[in-house]
């Protein structure tokens, strides 16, 4: 696997760098049996996403909509219909606490040193702050976890 810059997103250029990483890696388009991609239109569009494109290569190429960005929509969509507001403005409260938290420690590079110590001392393996991705939820819970055991440990 790869991170790649494009100069565009566009569907067809897409499809290009992927022929191209496969080809560069020596794997085989005829063996290419599945697709996995986020919802939008660049993607899966029916007419000329990617994955269309890809399946006009590899009939036997199908694709499927990523289950990990699925399960982000859902929770987004989950939080978003929470009917209670003091609940959701609770939950709210304890992500922008958790953000900022992290955010304080990570801008300061004596206090990041800090945290280091802490979280190698005495064998202790304490985790380190992650930051609170704004857009993926389902990220959200390393970050919670990280602060949580830390605070855990006894010492902020």
């Amino acid at each position: 696997m790869a991170m790649v810059k494009t100069g565009s997103s566009t569907a067809n250029a897409l499809k290009d760098h992927l022929v191209s990483f496969l080809e560069q890696n020596g794997l085989s388009i005829c063996d290419l049996r599945g697709q996995g991609y986020d919802g939008c239109s660049t993607m899966s569009g029916c007419t000329s996403g990617v994955a269309v494109q890809m399946s006009a290569l590899q009939p036997r190429a199908k694709y499927v909509h990523c289950s990990g960005h699925r399960l982000n929509l859902t929770l987004q969509d989950g939080i978003r219909n929470i009917s209670n507001k003091e609940s959701r403005s609770a939950f709210e409260d304890v992500l922008a606490t958790c953000s900022a938290f992290s955010s304080f420690v990570r801008d300061s590079p004596k206090r990041l040193a800090s945290l280091e110590i802490f979280c190698n001392k005495d064998g202790s393996r304490g985790r380190r702050l992650r930051p609170v991705c704004p857009t993926r939820w389902v990220l959200r819970v390393g970050a919670l976890q990280a602060l949580t055991s830390n605070y855990s440990n006894g010492e902020p």
